[in-house]
């Protein structure tokens, strides 16, 4: 079993930021192959009770692929995010 070292990115934000679309174009764009957006049922004072309104849910768009193809979608996707919401983590996959 061969492995690959990739480099793992996370972007937490709301469903009210409204980048989610870009960043999928951005992703979509530099042919990075592995993107998920979650949808969190509660976190940062809003939850998805039954009897709560908020459509403000917290959102984890995640992706990967090699460290050329991360770097370079990071650097376009920065021009769009404010910091301090990107991880990004070395690994590999198998």
């Amino acid at each position: 079993m061969s492995k690959k070292n990739i480099k793992l990115v996370r972007i937490y934000m709301k469903e009210s930021e409204d980048h989610v679309k870009e960043v999928l174009t951005i992703l979509d764009d530099e042919k990075v192959q592995h993107a998920v957006v979650l949808r969190g049922i509660e976190g940062g004072h809003h939850s998805a009770h039954i009897l709560s309104l908020s459509l403000d849910l917290p959102l984890v768009l995640e992706f990967f692929d090699s460290s050329e193809k991360v770097e370079q979608s990071l650097k376009k996707i920065k021009k769009i995010l404010d910091g301090g919401h990107v991880i990004v983590m070395n690994g590999e996959i198998f």
